[in-house]
């Protein structure tokens, strides 16, 4: 579970819900050049307000980035800057949240609620390609 000080940024629950049960998904951006033409960003909708936002290669079925509304602010997925032990950059996907003063830090859930997080968005992308 996330927390900031006392106050709860944003649960596994209520991140894996807002997965589940969206209502509506509508197109926000398509890619239009010969290497973008592959993508689509899509709002995830509940009851008419955005619950997701979400990133898809739709030739690949990849997910190269999510942002998911939590109580406080947003789960975010995608791609990090890092660096190793040595000092070399590097970037990895990772689960960032990000309050509504707009700080930034990386997700601290457990492994499992990390497990049913990640199922829950290949979930809801499986269920936004069939629509």
């Amino acid at each position: 579970m996330e927390e900031r000080g006392a106050e709860k940024v944003c649960s596994a629950e209520e991140v894996i819900a807002a997965l589940r049960s969206f209502d509506t998904a509508e197109v926000l951006v398509e890619g239009g050049g010969e290497e973008t033409k592959g993508f689509a960003e899509y709002v995830l909708k509940r009851g008419g307000e955005p619950v997701a936002v979400i990133l898809l290669d739709r030739v690949r079925g990849e997910i190269p980035q999510a942002r998911i509304r939590c109580g406080k602010g947003w789960l975010v997925y995608g791609l990090v800057p890092r660096r190793s032990r040595d000092g070399v950059p590097y970037t990895e996907y990772s689960w960032l949240i990000i309050d509504t003063a707009g700080a930034q830090r990386r997700a601290e859930f457990a492994s499992e609620e990390i497990a049913e997080i990640t199922t829950a968005l290949k979930e809801a992308a499986e269920r936004v390609l069939k629509e």
